[in-house]
């Protein structure tokens, strides 16, 4: 009888599910021993009554170990969760003292194997950790530790539970999801494990633990029905951030030779341990229909690798084959996007500011351009090139609560969609051509130029569809250097898109070629500095009319 651990909370159920699965197929006789960290977790493990699986609540554990539960007001939720790890270990060492050796697994492992060369590999010997065997894409995270907690094992001996002891008061002292001298989490203490400790054994086999960190040190094959790890049969896999990201959509990190849709990596692994919780959530959906994927506390694992940067040149210039980025037309935009509707109408109603920093002189130039296009005028036509769900139609009838509004929204399908719902009064059109097939008193191009791979037959359309007023703004500059491709993320909407920075002179003389004139520059005051660029990108705009006009 194998004794193992894990703990997770409610967001975690499927995946510790997805685990036990996998231990009930390869792992022979058993115990998992689950520490609940809510008491919702609890109610839903218990009432599944596996025989292999024994709940237990957090509070118990706190009741044994005040020092332990004095740490829980000092630190965020994901830092208790770590701080806990050497405490709940001992805790099953002095409860059940059938357990002789006791192997923590994360509950987003799922092992393909029997484990059991792991224990032959560690033999008689007290602690068994496993390195996190970076690959070279993946070197920098050694900062991180050279050892993950992911999976790691221990004696009911004198040396085995001294190691216990010193981890639980290392993370008692400090525990912290940063990195501070030595020290990450509950991870970075496994360093001094081999020069404080006898009997460690350091796991070796290449299917241990195998992670988006280290595949591709190797050759991973399919082969008589097993997964090999270069000559070694892939014992277990740490799938680590795997997020629903849109219902049905999953975001991972996995990349370089093992990132191809075809390859055994993602086609077997990943295709099947995603159908596996997908599954598994509507299984619980009658007991627990909250379940689902998206939301967690704890990252999948104790190393995340580096978040993208918020913005990435790129010098080939622009992609068409971009899919991965996610774009515009997202589900994830939407919902960020609506999150924030509310608040804004309420802003707007109340007497207080527009907005703060650089979205208050956003909105005073806009305020500005539409007053110019609607002097002495009670009504105008408007074109909102990429105006969202129409928030700058609001401002309009607040600023200007007299002047009647003929409005036309430009956006993608998604966000149109949502759109007539939440703002009805306004005319949404997804197609360029029945937008541009008029012309406005006033263009309103906010922050959605840059955006278009041909932006300089965009800007000569816009510029054709102009009456009275084109105002393009929030657009990324660049003074010396000619216009380049830069891809930018957003985490709030979960999703990037590329785009442009465009250089000054030739946005200008695009649309003085286009029969425009320059009436007003504008400082936006956001800038976008972007490693390896040729130049910091700046945000601008420019208040044009036409020529004939002008004159």
């Amino acid at each position: 009888m194998r004794s193992y651990c894990t703990y997770f909370d409610q967001n975690y159920i499927p995946r510790a599910l997805v685990l036990l699965t996998s231990m009930l197929a390869h792992c022979g006789k058993f115990k998992l021993y689950a520490l609940c960290l809510d008491e919702r977790t609890f109610e839903v493990i218990a009432k599944l009554d596996y025989a292999q699986l024994v709940p237990i609540r957090v509070s118990d554990l706190e009741a044994v170990d005040a020092e332990l539960a004095a740490t829980k007001p000092t630190r965020s939720k994901v830092e208790y969760y770590f701080t806990i790890t050497p405490a709940w270990l001992l805790y099953l060492f002095d409860r059940y003292p059938e357990i002789d050796f006791l192997t923590y697994v994360d509950s987003d492992m799922c092992f393909f194997a029997d484990p059991e060369p792991v224990y032959a590999e560690i033999g008689t010997r007290s602690i068994a950790i496993t390195p996190h065997r970076f690959s070279p894409d993946r070197a920098g995270l050694i900062q991180y530790g050279r050892f993950n907690v992911g999976l790691m094992s221990y004696r009911r001996d004198e040396a085995g539970l001294e190691c216990l002891r010193w981890y639980r008061a290392r993370c008692i002292e400090w525990c912290y999801d940063r990195i501070e001298g030595e020290r990450f989490a509950d991870q970075k203490y496994l360093d001094r494990f081999p020069e404080l400790f006898r009997q460690v054994a350091i796991v070796a086999h290449k299917g241990v633990n195998l992670a988006p960190y280290n595949v591709n040190n190797y050759e991973v094959t399919e082969a008589g029905g097993r997964i090999m790890v270069d000559d070694q049969p892939l014992l277990c896999y740490h799938f680590h951030s795997v997020r629903e990201i849109t219902p049905g959509n999953f975001q991972f990190v996995l990349d370089g030779k093992h990132g191809a849709k075809d390859g055994v990596v993602y086609r077997v692994l990943y295709a099947d341990y995603i159908n596996q919780l997908a599954q598994i959530v509507q299984q619980l959906r009658p007991i627990f229909p909250e379940a689902q994927l998206s939301r967690t506390e704890r990252d999948a694992g104790s190393i995340r690798p580096p978040a993208p940067p918020p913005w990435e040149y790129r010098p080939r210039g622009w992609t068409d084959n971009a899919n991965e980025l996610g774009g515009w037309n997202a589900e994830s935009v939407v919902a960020a996007r609506q999150r924030d509707w509310v608040p804004y109408l309420a802003r707007l109603a109340s007497t207080g500011r527009l907005g703060d920093g650089h979205d208050h002189n956003n909105i005073m130039s806009f305020a500005y351009a539409l007053g110019l296009a609607a002097r002495e005028r009670k009504k105008i036509s408007v074109l909102d090139w990429g105006g969202v769900f129409g928030a700058h139609y609001k401002i309009a009838h607040a600023l200007y609560p007299d002047l009647e509004l003929d409005y036309t929204c430009k956006e993608v399908p998604l966000i149109c969609r949502h759109g007539r719902e939440l703002n009805p009064e306004i005319r949404f059109v997804e197609s360029d051509d029945e937008a541009l097939e008029r012309r406005y008193d006033f263009v309103f191009v906010s922050s959605t130029l840059q955006y278009e791979k041909n932006w300089v037959e965009l800007a000569r359309r816009l510029a054709a569809a102009t009456a009275g007023y084109l105002f393009v703004t929030r657009t990324p500059i660049v003074e010396a250097a000619d216009s380049f491709v830069v891809v930018q993320r957003t985490p709030a909407f979960g999703s990037a898109y590329q785009g442009w920075f465009i250089n000054r002179r030739a946005l200008l003389a695009t649309l003085t070629k286009a029969g425009m004139a320059l009436v007003r520059e504008f400082q936006v005051m956001e800038s976008f500095p972007v490693p390896g660029a040729p130049e910091a990108g700046q945000g601008y705009g420019c208040l044009m009319r036409p020529m004939l006009a002008a004159a």
